[in-house]
Formats: C-alpha cells, sequence, structure tokens
C-alpha cells in the first residue's frame, strides 16, 4: 500500500516536458482537480438527496472535465489545463449557487481562480489584473441576482449542515495547497540565489589560480586583525610568502 501511495505521488509531481512551463504550476493544477472532483462526487451524491437529481448529473460531467484538465498537464498543455479548470469552477459554482442556494457558500470556490492565475507566470501582469477585476465583478453581479431573483434554500437540518462543512473544507484543501506551492516556489527560489551569492562571494574572495585569498579578501581580512588589534590589543604577525611554481602560468 505504501509502495502505491508512493507511486502515485511520484506521478503526481511528475516534471513537464515542455520548457515554457512549469512543474509547479503543472501539480498545483493537479492538485486542485483531484479535490474538486472529490468534492464534486460528494457534493453530487449529497444534493441528490435533496432531489437535485439533474444537478448531480451535470457534476458528474465536471468530474470529467476536470479529468481532462488533469491529463492536459502531462501533455504539454498546462494552460489550457488551466483555462478548463477556472471554467469548471465559475460555471458549475455558478450553477449550485443558483440551484441549491447562495447561503451554502458554492460560489466562495470562483475566489481561488485568482489565486491560482497568479502562479502562472507566462501571463502578463496587467491581464491578471483583470481578470482579477472580472471576477469580482461577476461575484458582485452573481450576488445581487441570486438576492433578488433566486430564492432557493437548503432547509435547515443535517443536509445544510453538511453542505456548508464541505464547501468550507474544500476552501482549506485549495488554500493550503496553493500556499504550499507558492511556499515551495520561493523557498526554491531564495535558496537559488543564496547559492549564486555564495558562489559569488567565492570568485570574489579566491584567487582563481591558488584558490588562496586574493588581496581584496586579505585586505578586509587585515582590517578586522588590525581592528581587534585596537580593541584589545591583542599582537598579530604578518608572514608575506612568494609562490615561484605559478611561473609558467603567469608568463
Amino acid at each position: 500500500m505504501k509502495e502505491v501511495i508512493n507511486n502515485f505521488i511520484e506521478f503526481l509531481f511528475t516534471d513537464v516536458k515542455d520548457k515554457n512551463e512549469t512543474k509547479e504550476l503543472a501539480v498545483l493544477l493537479r492538485l486542485t482537480c483531484l479535490i474538486f472532483s472529490v468534492y464534486y462526487f460528494i457534493v453530487a451524491i449529497s444534493i441528490a438527496f435533496i432531489q437535485h437529481y439533474y444537478l448531480s448529473l451535470a457534476l458528474v460531467f465536471a468530474i470529467g472535465l476536470l479529468v481532462g484538465a488533469f491529463i492536459l498537464t502531462y501533455e504539454n498543455k498546462t494552460f489550457l489545463g488551466l483555462v478548463l479548470l477556472n471554467l469548471v469552477i465559475i460555471v458549475f459554482s455558478t450553477l449550485l449557487a443558483i440551484n441549491v442556494g447562495f447561503e451554502m457558500d458554492f460560489h466562495i470556490a470562483i475566489f481561488l481562480n485568482i489565486l491560482i492565475i497568479y502562479f502562472n507566470k507566462s501571463e502578463h501582469m496587467h491581464l491578471k489584473r483583470f481578470y482579477t477585476v472580472f471576477i469580482c465583478t461577476y461575484l458582485m453581479v452573481l450576488t445581487q441576482f441570486c438576492d433578488y431573483y433566486i430564492n432557493v434554500d437548503v432547509p435547515w437540518g443535517f443536509s445544510r449542515i453538511f453542505i456548508r462543512s464541505l464547501n468550507m473544507v474544500l476552501m482549506a484543501c485549495c488554500i493550503g495547497c496553493i500556499a504550499y506551492s507558492f511556499c515551495t516556489k520561493f523557498n526554491q527560489a531564495e535558496d537559488k540565489l543564496r547559492s549564486i551569492n555564495e558562489n559569488l562571494e567565492r570568485i570574489a574572495n579566491l584567487d582563481p589560480l591558488t584558490q588562496l585569498s586574493n588581496r581584496h579578501h586579505m585586505n578586509e581580512y587585515l582590517k578586522n586583525v588590525i581592528f581587534e588589534h585596537n580593541r584589545s590589543g591583542k599582537t598579530f604577525t604578518i608572514a608575506i610568502g612568494d609562490i615561484d611554481f605559478f611561473k609558467k602560468v603567469n608568463d
């Protein structure tokens, strides 16, 4: 069982082949598709108990679309998978909010699209800002539409509590995945920057031929030694040696 889980995790974190796509975005889309597939499956069963049979079948279709988006990340079509995932979340969150009840908080999942789209570094920032404004405007219109024209709600009871709790679990899982992806991405960038700085410092302080401290590094070191001498009176000695076996290289 452990081997099966490890193989599945390795499958999820498979790198992309296209150099223009990023592994981090592909993995994030795969995890999000899996979470929403499980979520829609549970919601489909839940709303079937309150006689929303056609909507339950629609959610099965949504799961099929999510599987398609999942597969696209392995076919060097991550951006197309991103677009498909965004459309699925918007369309089916809207259908659930209108037909099951706006107070069930189905619409909140649409906000996740903003976080996911900002993770895609290939798109220009002004497009991301435009998409953010579009999502906010769309949700405001949806809110007013449901308040004034839709009068559907789930009766108080287990179904209402279960569905609202399920929506909160969905948001927690998705935000957790997105936060983990952002954290991993930034940590990798920070580690890479630290490694580059250490390499630059080594190049700046060492002579490339002898791999000993160069004049710049030696002067900095002497400043510290002299400062310590002036502060504490501790004596020090400077020894100067001449290395001759690099004459052929120098010539």
